[in-house]
């Protein structure tokens, strides 16, 4: 028989055990949104210094956002690969970020568009990625293909298929 003290006492220790959980709960909600600032704001980084390469390299810029083909000259043929190779980079380091981030929160319908805008505005894009379409992943090479990029054949297009949780068609 339990006496009126021991139903306090039991009483007092679920109270007290829900009030932890509650804490701890709170503890893993902080935490899931201090990875999601630390994702974004590492992705928010990286297109910072894509922006800061079209500033210092204006002449570049075309090449990225004016369709334009590629130089003749070595040099500069060689820089456009290289801002083609960072900005694909950039891209596959956002979807290796969005694992981490509270989707939710943020306007991927934006993310999409400047995504597909990337690869239809630049013919440079799409050429380094189907030369170097193994080093990068599949959610890439779904959005390129779907922006127009031919850089994987029919029979990869199915696998690319299941792609749409990230990029739904409109």
């Amino acid at each position: 028989i339990l006496t009126s003290t021991a139903l306090v006492f039991v009483y007092l220790q679920v109270t007290n055990v829900k009030a932890q959980i509650g804490g701890v709960h709170q503890q893993v909600r902080r935490l899931e949104d201090s990875l999601d600032l630390q994702s974004y704001g590492a992705v928010n980084n990286q297109i910072s210094e894509l922006d800061r390469i079209f500033i210092d390299r204006p002449e570049l810029r075309p090449f990225f956002y004016e369709n334009r083909d590629w130089p003749s000259k070595k040099l500069l043929r060689d820089r456009v690969t290289s801002v083609a190779e960072r900005k694909l980079d950039f891209i596959d380091f956002w979807f290796t970020s969005a694992l981490q981030m509270n989707l939710k929160r943020y306007d991927m319908q934006s993310w999409r568009n400047y995504f597909q805008r990337s690869f239809k505005q630049s013919r440079v894009l799409c050429d380094v990625l189907n030369d170097e379409k193994d080093d990068y992943g599949e959610e890439l090479r779904s959005i390129a293909f779907k922006s127009g990029c031919t850089i994987v054949s029919p029979r990869e297009r199915k696998s690319l298929d299941r792609l749409e949780k990230y990029f739904p068609p409109r």
